[in-house]
């Protein structure tokens, strides 16, 4: 007998977000191999219950309309408590499986390097008949008229320690999705422990209703300029920088926390704004990449540089939207400054850096939920808004994207048996670090998941073409803005 099924309803901006799996590995020590069994059936466990909660995630994503590229997702009315262990499986891995253990790992940094897709893609994903690569990696197009799944997590050992790779579809969650997701997988790991009951199943209708208070907010919305954004074939007008082919890198730029608070610190006296750390390490690598590039920016004739910034919008949407929810509510907003505005190498000071600093801040203040509610208008009214990208040249181009991951799951802990115990002799470990499987993503910056409290590093996800990394990175190098270099 066929399993009955329910229905999601996706907002507007799920069916406008970049259609990727955000990749994300949980990285923990795991000393003894003797709690792996233990291990496994407590995430199977606590997965379990973050499918009560959210039993969408046990679904699959599908299209139902190539010419709107409108989509739908479909997940069981009951989930049965088999299910978890058919979307989380484990991968065991000996010394030559990585070629590292957990402590070599971690003392190179936990570079994305080593850490490959091809080992670390969920099993329920790999070769997967809808997807359009056979790890996940990039867009899924929907071209194979297959539905895939929502979510697909894997459980690997290497030696001394435990990966838990979750890899979560971005058209129906959020990073701050993602975060939820984690909390309530860690804290049912916790509360496994301790036997408490589960939850109940959350139904269809208050899950669809948050969706639809979302899409409601384009009621009586006004129309504004909506410099963001690039529609479908928009003529691309800059100048590429360099001639095909070209090899690009990644690498992790690791700040020391002191170095950052103290960056925001003294920015914020200068322009007599308060300027958060996300806006000052934000001007501080935009202004250090954009000075690495001027050579090749001023032979091409490009006078001006474009930072693209994903917004999570919840504070302003406010009341409107359960704590719980985890749909997309985020979207993109960019600045824009003319390069003669970005300090030189002789000029790069934290004087310097304060007017891009401003600049940032000014723009990031200027957002509204009536901002918010025009952009959802906008794409209410596109014949496929799925088309819509964010107007900015990354690839072989001026301009750069960022977005910050620096508040997921860093500090949650995780009740996994083989992980490491806390003061009262239980089970208890937050992730030593959180990171993506290797890629490579030109123009692209991360700020990595980081813990909180002064002493946590700021951690960044840098990738660049290689002649633009080197020169970043000798001028941020020598100890004077960055305490050390990962490869990524």
């Amino acid at each position: 007998m066929a399993t009955k099924s329910s229905t999601l309803d996706l907002t507007i901006l799920d069916q406008t977000m970049l259609r990727v799996y955000v990749r994300q590995l949980l990285i923990f020590p795991f000393p003894d191999t003797d709690h792996q069994a233990d291990a496994l059936s407590v995430l199977h466990a606590g997965l379990f219950e973050v499918f009560q909660h959210y039993p969408f995630l046990a679904g699959t994503i599908r299209q139902t309309n190539p010419l709107t590229g409108a989509m739908t997702v479909d997940y069981p009315d009951k989930i049965d408590s088999d299910l978890p262990s058919q979307l989380l499986k484990v991968n065991k891995l000996d010394d030559q499986g990585l070629g590292y253990d957990y402590d070599k790992l971690c003392e190179e940094g936990l570079p994305p390097s080593k850490l490959p897709s091809d080992v670390l893609c969920p099993f329920a994903l790999v070769g997967h008949p809808g997807m359009d690569d056979a790890f996940a990696e990039g867009l899924t197009t929907f071209v194979k008229d297959q539905p895939i799944p929502v979510f697909a997590a894997q459980v690997t050992f290497i030696p001394g320690g435990l990966i838990l790779s979750a890899y979560t579809h971005h058209s129906v969650v959020d990073g701050t999705g993602i975060a939820k997701i984690y909390q309530t997988w860690s804290a049912s790991t916790r509360a496994y422990s301790n036997r408490q009951p589960t939850a109940k199943q959350a139904s269809t209708y208050s899950l669809n209703t948050a969706r639809n208070v979302l899409d409601s907010l384009i009621v009586d919305a006004q129309p504004m300029d909506l410099p963001e954004f690039r529609y479908p074939d928009t003529p691309v007008l800059v100048p590429l920088l360099r001639e095909s082919p070209y090899k690009i890198s990644a690498k992790i730029f690791v700040f020391s926390a002191s170095r950052i608070f103290q960056l925001a610190n003294s920015l914020s006296n200068l322009t007599h704004e308060r300027i958060s750390t996300f806006t000052a390490l934000t001007a501080l690598v935009w202004c250090q990449i954009t000075n690495a590039r001027r050579a090749v920016l001023i032979e091409k004739g490009i006078q001006k540089t474009t930072v693209g910034i994903a917004i999570d919008q919840r504070k302003r949407v406010g009341s409107l939207l359960p704590a719980n929810y985890i749909g997309n509510c985020a979207n993109g907003m960019t600045v824009s400054l003319l390069l003669s505005s970005i300090p030189t190498t002789e000029t790069m000071d934290n004087t310097s850096i304060a007017a891009v600093a401003l600049a940032l801040s000014n723009r990031l203040g200027e957002i509204n939920l009536d901002w918010f509610r025009a952009r959802l208008l906008h794409m209410s009214e596109q014949p496929n808004s799925s088309k819509l990208v964010l107007n900015v040249d990354t690839c072989n181009g001026p301009d750069l994207f960022i977005t910050s991951w620096m508040h997921i799951g860093a500090d949650d802990v995780w009740a996994v048996p083989g992980t490491a115990k806390m003061d009262n002799e239980t089970w208890g470990c937050k992730p030593t670090a959180i990171r993506k499987p290797q890629c490579a993503s030109e123009g692209g910056i991360q700020i990595l998941p980081r813990r909180k409290g002064g002493e946590a590093p700021f951690e960044t996800l840098v990738c660049l073409e290689d002649g633009e990394m080197e020169r970043t990175m000798k001028s941020l190098g020598g100890g004077k803005w960055v305490e050390k270099f990962v490869e990524g």
